[in-house]
């Protein structure tokens, strides 16, 4: 029964690590975004308004604060 737990164990703690592997495999891979300031009539898509938001702290990017910037292209 204990080498049941401890398989079980080893089981689980190798599924998570592999996950958490994977979700921070690449974790600057940006498409090169940078934090240049922008318009939204300027930035080309949802992922690098998005990007400018988040990791730049471009808030008026999101003017009415409901964490979607650029409602033109994100809405």
């Amino acid at each position: 029964m204990k080498k049941n737990h401890l398989i079980l164990i080893i089981f689980f703690t190798t599924c998570s690590y592999i996950a958490f592997a994977n979700n921070n495999e690449n974790p600057n891979d940006d498409k090169n975004f940078d934090c240049n300031k922008k318009t939204c009539s300027q930035i080309e898509s949802c992922e690098e308004a998005i990007f400018k938001l988040n990791q730049c702290g471009m808030k008026k990017l999101d003017r009415d604060n409901d964490g979607i910037p650029c409602e033109s292209i994100c809405g």
